[in-house]
């Protein structure tokens, strides 16, 4: 397990599991300008380690998470430079989910495909399909 760097000001905890090769995230407080700077360097120092790019986001301990629009746009650059291909969300609430909705919708074609589950193992399930067959056809 690689565990991202300790920071005073940290929004959350990230580790990665080399096992089933995801990068999992613990909220544990509102991610905003002030300290999203310590989130992006933690996932940072673990996603390199990643091949499938995959996140698991456990948002069960912050019940309301509220992203400004400066926030959203950090985040969402730093997901696009780390080449994030998918992202499993655990434990948001609906509002929650309209704010992280709100996130992708400015990469919808670019950005990781994600889901929103009730639970780690639904999402487990989800971030360990893999990805559909691409058959490349040769036209003569």
């Amino acid at each position: 397990m690689v565990e991202g760097s300790l920071m005073e000001d940290k929004p959350t905890t990230v580790y990665y599991d080399e096992e089933n090769d995801i990068i999992y995230v613990k909220l544990l407080s509102q991610i905003n300008i002030d300290n999203v700077d310590a989130h992006i360097s933690s996932l940072n120092s673990v996603s390199r380690s990643s091949k499938r790019k995959c996140q698991l986001i456990d948002a069960s301990d912050v019940r309301n998470l509220i992203l400004d629009k400066e926030t959203r746009q950090i985040m969402r650059e730093n997901g696009l430079r780390l080449g994030i291909r998918r992202i499993a969300y655990v434990g948001l609430s609906p509002v929650s989910r309209m704010m992280f909705r709100a996130l992708h919708a400015g990469n919808q074609d670019t950005g990781p495909e994600y889901g929103f589950f009730y639970n780690e193992s639904e999402a487990l399930v989800w971030l360990g399909k893999e990805d559909p067959v691409t058959t490349e056809v040769a036209y003569e």
